[in-house]
């Protein structure tokens, strides 16, 4: 078995590495409490949220249906 060095990757690709993903980044400038309520919220909201964009869907939907049909009824 041979054994040879390898160069190492720079400091600063390192540093890119070890940094946390973007929400991680995010949420750690929050105290314990305050990530409670946050998730608390996004517990409630995000279905909220996700009823709100099906009832647009839906009463867009026909509107296209419309829209697409050619001019004569077909």
């Amino acid at each position: 078995m041979i054994v040879e060095s390898v160069p190492t990757r720079s400091a600063g690709s390192r540093r890119s590495w070890a940094r946390p993903p973007p929400h991680r980044r995010i949420l750690a400038r929050y105290a314990s409490e305050r990530r409670a309520v946050l998730f608390d919220y996004f517990e409630h909201a995000a279905p909220a949220f996700r009823a709100a964009t099906e009832e647009i869907r839906k009463s867009v939907a026909p509107r296209r249906r419309r829209a697409a049909r050619p001019e004569g009824g077909g």
